[in-house]
């Protein structure tokens, strides 16, 4: 097989992100199917490494496993979709007759790519990027250049960089990209928490990744914002002192259907420290769409429990170092985060009612 310059360049910047080192906790990220999904992990665990490696990079290339979060996918008037990656054999359907290979055989449906009305996706954090074609230039002549927003650089760092089109300037803050299938170009869009609210309204996003703490009424925004496109909103927060944090425990830490737990956070944090058995994954009687997964800094597969150990022992309250490790909701300045549970919070009243008039009757 001949492999072109071109060829080779494209498998040359897929390096980065084929070295992505995945967990426990990144496939059950990329299997999640909740709308909201809430990653509260500890100090370095990387969440916006998985959020990027694990989420929006494998939507871009077509390959991730829920097939409606691709920025491509197809479907059949059946409601059956197929990732990019199962439907195509290059750019060749696998399926040459176009029909749906999971419909019954008496109904088998076309497949068609899904039309979206928007190729958008919001990242929101605190800061917008400064423009990258300064930051580029000055690292080529082998400076360095401190890039204020954190959510670009980490996409950047995962991005294949044929796919870029073109960088975010200081006037417009957006990061186009091309469709590796031969479609409508990619837009990554930064938003600041800083903008009124007001800006961020009045179109419809494929995708919405907010990281760390905005104001509720930024929160409650979003999610129109993707109706239309039935897409996802992502949250990524470390639990701080920042009283503002009661919004993202109560609307969506409190509220979720399902909880996934690393392995560290349900032996070392549960059972070694507060003496609970928890599961790794728990499912709750909420009829909210929002997961939330729990991951500590000792989850980083490139760290070492000393490496964390020796960068908590800078905090001398015990409750902040269990913020910072486990993204542990605790009662700081008079904050209160009450751990609600189903099991003892939540009571079957047809149940009660029943065992209280079988009561009654005995007396009577």
């Amino acid at each position: 097989m001949n492999i072109t310059p071109r060829i080779q360049k494209e498998l040359n910047d897929l390096t980065g992100f084929s070295q992505y080192i995945h967990t426990w906790d990144s496939i059950k990220f990329m299997n999640i199917i909740e709308k909201t999904i809430g990653l509260f992990f500890g100090n370095q665990r990387g969440k916006g490494a998985m959020v990027c490696a694990a989420g929006y990079i494998p939507r871009i290339m077509g390959s991730h496993p829920v097939p409606e979060r691709n920025v491509l996918y197809f479907e059949c008037a059946n409601g059956h979709k197929f990732a990019p990656t199962r439907w195509l054999k290059g750019f060749q359907m696998r399926y040459p007759d176009g029909l749906c290979p999971t419909c019954a055989k008496p109904n088998r449906k076309e497949v068609k790519p899904h039309i979206r009305g928007s190729r958008v996706i919001r990242f929101a954090g605190d800061i917008l990027p400064g423009g990258e074609d300064e930051g580029v230039k000055k690292k080529r002549r082998g400076g360095t250049k401190e890039i204020r927003s954190i959510q670009y650089p980490e996409f950047i760092k995962w991005c294949p960089p044929f796919l870029i089109k073109s960088f975010p300037t200081t006037r417009e803050h957006i990061l186009s990209l091309k469709d590796p299938y031969g479609g409508e170009d990619i837009q990554i869009e930064f938003v600041s928490y800083k903008q009124p609210v007001k800006d961020t309204r009045g179109h419809q996003r494929m995708s919405i990744w907010a990281d760390e703490l905005g104001a509720e009424s930024f929160y409650d925004e979003q999610r129109p914002r993707l109706m239309i496109e039935k897409g996802d909103f992502i949250i990524t927060y470390t639990v701080t002192e920042d009283t503002e944090s009661t919004v993202l425990f109560d609307q969506i830490y409190d509220e979720a259907a399902v909880y996934y737990r690393s392995k560290t956070i349900v032996d070392d944090y549960y059972k070694g420290m507060l003496g609970e058995i928890v599961p790794q994954i728990e499912r709750t009687k909420s009829t909210k769409s929002i997961a939330v997964m729990q991951s500590a800094s000792d989850d980083n597969p490139i760290l070492s429990t000393k490496q964390v150990e020796d960068y908590l022992m800078e905090y001398p309250d015990p409750k902040v170092q269990m913020m910072r490790r486990y993204c542990v909701w605790q009662q700081l300045s008079a904050k209160i985060f009450p751990q609600f549970r189903w099991g003892i919070h939540v009571q079957d009243m047809e149940k009660i009612f029943a065992e209280r008039y079988g009561e009654m009757a005995g007396v009577n």
